[in-house]
């Protein structure tokens, strides 16, 4: 039985599995780039950096802003420091994307970016699963069942690109 046969729990296990979805996409990216295939790579580029953008939209608007809004600049705060991170990341995506606007670019030309970018989420993500995960999904359980179910509505259309 596989991921996709299980229903999803909770918002947390929802971005899990799309950070899973999002490093295979990367991953498929990144092999096709290295043998110099970038024409094969590119839809599969676009389609990780939009499905990133509304990865990190989840992670901002259902859970920094709605389990811990209190986010101080001032002091190492793990979700300001991830949503700072998190600009850093969309600028090197958008960098890689802009390489394809105007036709396919040369490996040569892209593969150096998606490196930086890979070390920036590996970082990244390893932060957030050992910082930040166990604190969302304290209180996603804390929650009442009807806020549960809400926010992971809210996730699921977000992460699918559906407008509510």
């Amino acid at each position: 039985m596989s991921q996709l046969d299980v229903p999803v729990n909770d918002v947390m296990d929802a971005i899990k599995r799309d950070h899973q979805r999002l490093d295979e996409l990367f991953s498929k990216a990144s092999h096709l780039i290295a043998a110099n295939n970038t024409a094969k790579a590119a839809p599969i580029v676009l389609s990780f950096a939009e499905g990133l953008r509304r990865h990190m939209q989840v992670e901002r608007d259902i859970l920094a802003n709605t389990i811990t809004p209190a986010c101080n600049h001032y002091i190492n705060d793990p979700t300001c420091a991830m949503l700072r991170e998190h600009e850093d990341i969309l600028t090197q995506t958008l960098m890689i994307e802009s390489r394809f606007e105007n036709g396919t670019p040369t490996a040569d030309e892209v593969a150096p970016l998606l490196a930086t970018l890979a070390d920036t989420l590996a970082k990244h993500e390893a932060r957030e699963e050992s910082s930040l995960f166990p604190q969302w999904e304290a209180a996603i359980h804390m929650a009442v069942p009807e806020a549960q179910a809400t926010m992971l509505r809210k996730a699921q259309n977000i992460l699918a690109g559906v407008a509510e």
